[in-house]
């Protein structure tokens, strides 16, 4: 648990310096799509976790808290990781066959306030991803 704040910053930094080195031609846009993907997975499941333990079912606000405050580089995040906290609540209240028929689409919008947290901003029209880097 401990580790969870030092992980979230890290992985922050990380996709920050990537897409400084997007931004002044290191990397195209396909590897850094690529990399945010991967860390960004690998993010969330990390949340997935940690939302799961004791301290957030008991005490959500305050692990949110704890999570986010040692690392103010990060606080961005604290919207999407509210997101993710209420939505993973909500299912766990339910019995499984009680689950709505996409039970997980109410977590896209947690997932893109991730993305956006670091720098990016993805669309969908449907039919294309579309991705800004400002």
């Amino acid at each position: 648990m401990l580790n969870d704040t030092a992980h979230l910053a890290g992985v922050h930094r990380r996709l920050r310096q990537f897409i400084w080195s997007y931004k002044v031609r290191e990397h195209d846009l396909v590897s850094l799509w690529s990399g945010a993907l991967t860390s960004m997975s690998n993010l969330f499941a990390n949340f997935g976790r940690a939302i799961a333990r004791l301290p957030f079912t008991n005490h959500a606000p305050e692990a949110v808290a704890a999570l986010l405050e040692p690392c103010g580089v990060a606080a961005g995040w604290k919207p999407a990781i509210q997101c993710l906290v209420h939505e993973l609540q909500t299912l766990g209240s339910m019995r499984y066959a009680e689950w709505p028929a996409e039970p997980f689409g109410p977590l896209e919008g947690g997932i893109e306030l991730g993305f956006r947290a670091v720098g990016l901003f993805p669309t969908y029209d449907g039919n294309t991803l579309h991705v800004s880097v400002p």
